[in-house]
């Protein structure tokens, strides 16, 4: 991609382009349809006309036989390969269609959501979220989630390792940006990347073909240490001399019928041994084909620096040293099976399965790098799909890293919200003030204020494109305390289910490198006065860990205490009465909240104005004792 041509604009021009390829190779599959009939008609058009012929002029007409064959094969042979173009280039445009969705700010996911069972880790140092963070930060989320928005991948393999790259954010400044290089790079290289995410689709259709190569593979058939490799070495060169000797009639028929008769015997007890072996290799061959194909352009990625060259590296090895050419040749070949009486034929003259199963078991010397597959293809998948979340954030920075106790945000936005409704927040936390308590009537913006500071460090620490103007942070290990259920099945509580994960957050707080928690309204399934108590003080445990924490709360009276913690500030968003409604402009400000709204919200919902009345004068009595005491 052009660096001055956005990707709006790329995507449009991109999609008009490749649908006029389509169109084109469209025609052209439909005239070799055409020439295809014409051909089978020529075949069987001359000898029947010879008959009406007179001689010589009717021996012409047979001719329209090989002529007819040629043809035929020919056009079948090309509208298979437009069948195939087409299609790679209908999964190549699906890609495109995906990106243009996503650039307009689409919330629905593109691909699957859910977590995969399994995740595959990155190599590099890492700090792994557990499944609160998961889920509070809306990484599998059901509707709108980080996961669902960046997944292109077609595999379980693919989905195993993107889930690990977004769950392990790195913790080393070089790894961090040796991988934003990479993507970087990747996102210049937008048309094989379509090409590529696109095309990964085929192996979804022709997933379970993954487990037959594995069942192949780990099938070892031996055959080269028993006696039939033997048996043909002698018995084929016999049978050729007999068929030669036949010929110039220098021995009877019926001795090479005796001798095809010996070879339907032996081809027959042959496959009874071998077929057991051969048989898991037979569904595997659209496999093979996609697979080259595929790693042929994955390797075409400029990516012999980085954390994927040693990727790269597999990939070409596959193609080379393991042979996965040669083996897709070989299983191309044992399918002559399906081609019925010309495989029993062929089979019966030539021993034609158990040379080519000869063959595989050769190859099989490589078993090892093609288990492999399967990974290699899934972490490309992987590894694309976040070079497109960088395409797809085009207005996005790549953090500024550093080791000083530092995490300033300008202008961060939260991925989830569509940019024109999305209102940007500013955060600088340091030594001085490393603690932000944030109050603030409901619906005002907190949450989403802390999700937006997580969502975007660990976009950071992953290697990609923020949603900021600017973000400049230490590697920092995240955990969160925003979104806590309770559970029947370990019989507990919502209150010690909170309690649990806050003791978690203490229990890591110290060493290096910091830690930032996000805690939303700790203790909340509590009485008033232990939560308010309960807050300040794990607030005051968690910063002689050095790291940075955000807090958000109701409390009016956390937010008083709290200005008596060294390096603790208050900071609030406000909503705006009316008589009708309450307008938000989720902005944060400094300084504690001084309103609050929630009967406001009652009202608007429409309970009883009794509910509300008294409600309102038991307040009113409350805060007059509270004056007087």
């Amino acid at each position: 991609m052009m660096a001055n041509t956005s990707p709006n604009h790329w995507c449009t021009t991109n999609q008009a382009s490749v649908e006029k390829q389509l169109r084109i190779l469209q025609a052209k599959a439909f005239r070799f349809e055409i020439i295809r009939l014409f051909a089978f008609v020529l075949t069987f058009v001359g000898p029947f006309l010879s008959s009406y012929l007179p001689s010589p002029i009717n021996i012409f007409c047979w001719l329209t036989i090989p002529i007819g064959i040629f043809i035929f094969v020919k056009a079948v042979r090309k509208h298979l390969i437009l069948k195939d173009d087409i299609y790679f280039l209908t999964n190549t445009l699906e890609a495109i269609l995906q990106s243009i969705k996503l650039l307009e700010n689409s919330q629905a996911p593109i691909g699957p959501f859910k977590r995969p069972t399994e995740v595959i880790r990155p190599s590099e140092k890492h700090w792994p979220l557990s499944l609160q963070e998961t889920d509070d930060l809306d990484i599998y989320s059901e509707g709108a989630s980080i996961f669902g928005r960046m997944n292109r991948t077609s595999t379980l393999k693919g989905q195993q390792h993107l889930a690990g790259l977004i769950e392990s954010p790195l913790l080393q400044v070089d790894d961090i940006n040796n991988r934003a290089k990479t993507y970087q790079d990747l996102s210049n290289q937008i048309e094989t990347l379509h090409l590529l995410a696109g095309n990964a689709k085929a192996f979804g259709e022709i997933k379970d073909q993954f487990h037959s190569l594995k069942e192949a593979i780990e099938t070892r058939s031996n055959i080269k240490d028993t006696i039939w490799p033997n048996v043909i070495k002698i018995y084929f060169p016999i049978l050729l001399i007999i068929i030669a000797l036949t010929f110039y009639g220098a021995i009877p028929q019926p001795f090479l019928l005796l001798a095809l008769l010996v070879n339907i015997v032996l081809s027959k007890k042959i496959a009874s041994v071998i077929f057991p072996s051969l048989k898991p290799w037979l569904s595997i061959s659209s496999l093979l084909n996609y697979s080259e194909m595929y790693l042929q352009q994955a390797i075409k990625l400029d990516t012999k620096t980085g954390p994927l060259a040693p990727l790269t590296e597999k990939s070409k090895s596959l193609l080379t040293t393991g042979n996965l050419s040669a083996l897709k040749n070989t299983v191309g070949m044992i399918r002559l099976r399906f081609s019925g009486v010309l495989h029993m034929i062929i089979d019966v003259l030539i021993f034609w399965d158990i040379r080519w199963m000869l063959k595989l078991e050769k190859l099989m010397a490589n078993r090892s790098a093609f288990l492999e597959l399967e990974n290699i293809i899934g972490e490309w998948e992987a590894h694309i799909s976040m070079a497109l979340q960088n395409f797809i954030n085009h207005q996005g920075t790549y953090a500024e890293l550093h080791n000083t106790s530092t995490c300033e945000i300008l202008e961060g936005r939260h991925p989830l919200l569509p940019h024109n409704k999305s209102v940007p927040n500013d955060i600088s936390l340091h030594e001085k003030d490393r603690a932000w308590l944030i109050s603030g009537s409901n619906m005002s913006g907190k949450s989403t204020f802390l999700r937006m500071v997580g969502v975007n460090i660990l976009f950071a620490q992953i290697g990609l494109k923020t949603y900021c103007q600017k973000i400049k942070i230490c590697p920092v290990r995240l955990m969160t305390d925003l979104r806590i259920r309770d559970n029947l099945f370990k019989n507990e509580s919502y209150f010690l289910a909170e309690v649990r994960q806050l003791k978690r957050m203490i229990d890591t707080s110290k060493g290096r490198p910091l830690l930032f928690g996000l805690i939303d309204e700790p203790y909340r399934g509590t009485n008033s006065e232990e939560r308010i108590a309960a807050s300040v003080e794990v607030l005051r445990c968690l910063l002689e860990s050095g790291g940075f924490f955000l807090t958000a709360t109701h409390d009016k009276e956390v937010t008083e205490m709290a200005e008596q913690i060294p390096a603790v500030s208050n900071h609030h968003f406000k909503e705006e009465l009316s008589e009708s409604d309450i307008a938000f402009d989720y902005k944060i400000r400094p300084g504690p909240t001084t309103t609050r709204n929630a009967l406001r919200v009652l009202q608007q919902e429409g309970y009883p104005d009794s509910v509300i009345q008294n409600a309102e004068a038991w307040l009113q009595k409350k805060n007059k004792n509270t004056r007087q005491f």
